[in-house]
């Protein structure tokens, strides 16, 4: 199934955000390349958490994403907040001209490195292309997968670490990893949110939910429920010379 933003996925993905540190701690872990000058893509920005955590280092960002309704949901996010240094953008990044540059191109758990759109990708970098990836393709699990069959368990169909890597070996392409841990899970109101969530991220039925899952892993909390899930992500860091170095730039 191909994911699509809805107003129903993007308040789970706003409450688990707002559980987390992966977004800030991306940022910090990226700080090194950063300053007062930068200007940076978040491409296929989604709800805008990586814009908003790079806004107060960099000069400024361009939240890019294809579908309209998270890109309103960002609109109104930014004017809630006040930010005035995000500029938003609802197109597919292969529309954007070459003239286009910014210093630096973030992709948070987006494909386009590990096949052949890398070179278009960095026509739109000045100095570095960072890349966000899970480890593996059930790295979204909620440690569901062990309880299903085979036939039900959820695989990611982006780009991983691996499948990323490997490309840029086989490519000749330098970079720099840095893994990167973090407790990204996912808070409920009720039972049946809890239900209703597995059911649309696993395409199941609300009653195969196995209940030893259920007793294991959803916890109470005091306003409701929080289904714990780690997030191993790798982190990326390609420099755009060493690109040039290589190869020709993909036209665009």
């Amino acid at each position: 199934m191909k994911f699509v933003w809805t107003a129903q996925n993007i308040a789970w993905f706003e409450k688990a955000a707002q559980s987390t540190t992966f977004y800030s701690d991306i940022v910090a872990q990226c700080r090194f390349l950063l300053d007062q000058s930068t200007t940076a893509l978040d491409l296929g920005c989604g709800t805008g958490h990586l814009s908003i955590a790079l806004a107060p280092h960099v000069q400024s960002v361009t939240a890019l994403d294809i579908n309209s309704t998270v890109i309103k949901h960002l609109e109104q996010k930014c004017q809630g907040l006040q930010l005035t240094n995000i500029s938003l953008r609802n197109c597919d990044w292969r529309d954007l001209k070459v003239r286009e540059r910014f210093e630096i191109v973030f992709l948070s758990y987006c494909d386009g490195i590990g096949s052949p759109d890398l070179y278009r990708i960095t026509a739109l970098a000045r100095q570095y292309v960072v890349a966000i990836l899970p480890q593996n393709k059930h790295n979204k699990s909620f440690f569901l997968n062990q309880y299903l069959p085979e036939s039900l368990r959820k695989k990611s169909r982006k780009e991983t670490l691996s499948h990323a890597t490997s490309y840029l070996k086989a490519e000749g392409i330098p970079y720099r990893l840095i893994r990167h841990s973090c407790e990204f899970g996912q808070p409920f109101t009720t039972l049946e949110e809890y239900q209703a969530f597995l059911s649309f991220y696993y395409q199941l039925p609300e009653n195969a939910i196995p209940e030893e899952y259920t007793q294991r892993y959803l916890q109470k909390t005091g306003s409701g429920y929080y289904l714990p899930n780690v997030k191993e992500s790798g982190i990326i860091i390609i420099r755009k010379d060493d690109i040039r170095e290589n190869h020709e730039l993909y036209p665009m």
